[in-house]
């Protein structure tokens, strides 16, 4: 009986939930979601009690002690489990929104084209879609085509439906902006253009901005991978010369060998976040 109580005060903490899954387009509701999640923390609670029993007991010989470990390790990597897949549309949704963004000025200005103030917008946007399907953007715009086509819907009731199921901050603006200028009468070819200019301009900024701090991010990695290395090559000879060592060779090897490359694949991979 207190089973929905306990889901509705979890759904509290919870309030971009319902949003999320209607941008996922998930069909159940937010408590089947929550209620879900507790079946399957239990179950993930039930299996590895039971797995870390048996393998903590044939390894130790002490049941009391399996047992008690077996039950905190199970209580804390359920609890994680369901705290994960609570947050999991969040994930979703943020990546998704990540993905639309990283193209968008691109994209934009590939539909600018298809716009024209004398062609009616759903077929520029259908142009569009069919022409460029694999943009993410593609993927929004064709989701007001759907609720044109299925939803019985007008352009701009479409749009301001899709306003809300955007993952993405700035395509909502976007689509904001685009439904507002509707209204009013203005030019949407214009609008369009305008926006998506400004979206070239913010990612030429960016780009300046990532390639200084790569620029300075290079020059520390190359004083650190050069420096770092010689003094602690000759930290381990001076200590080797005070107190003989066995594996000396061995060590500087690995120095060598393997911290660079390691630094050197970390690096690429920072760098590799910091492009726009």
């Amino acid at each position: 009986n207190n089973f929905p109580e306990v889901i509705d005060s979890i759904k509290k903490f919870l309030e971009d939930l319902p949003t999320n899954l209607k941008i996922l387009k998930y069909k159940e509701s937010p408590e089947l979601y929550i209620a879900k999640g507790l079946v399957l923390s239990l179950l993930v609670f039930a299996f590895s009690i039971t797995f870390l029993n048996i393998l903590l007991t044939v390894l130790t010989q002490n049941i009391s002690f399996s047992l008690t470990l077996s039950i905190l390790f199970s209580s804390i990597l359920s609890f994680t489990f369901f705290i994960l897949y609570l947050q999991l549309p969040s994930i979703r949704v943020s990546s998704l929104a990540s993905a639309i963004d990283r193209e968008l000025h691109e994209s934009l200005y590939v539909f600018s084209v298809f716009v024209n103030d004398k062609t009616p917008l759903h077929i520029s946007i259908k142009n569009f879609v069919s022409s460029n399907p694999n943009y993410k953007l593609s993927k929004e715009l064709n989701d007001i085509l759907k609720l044109m086509e299925f939803g019985g819907l007008d352009i701009l009731s479409a749009i301001d439906k899709k306003i809300e199921l955007t993952p993405s901050k700035k395509l909502t603006r976007f689509l904001f902006g685009l439904s507002t200028t509707i209204k009013g009468g203005g030019s949407v070819k214009t609008y369009v253009s305008n926006f998506a200019k400004d979206e070239i301009e913010e990612y030429r900024n960016k780009i300046r901005d990532a390639g200084r701090k790569i620029g300075m991010v290079l020059q520390i990695y190359m004083i650190i991978i050069l420096v770092g290395a010689m003094f602690l090559n000759i930290i381990i000879s001076i200590f080797s010369l005070l107190q003989p060592m066995e594996g000396i060779v061995e060590t500087q090897f690995l120095i060598s060998i393997l911290l660079v490359p390691i630094a050197s694949y970390m690096m690429a991979r920072l760098i590799r976040l910091m492009i726009p």
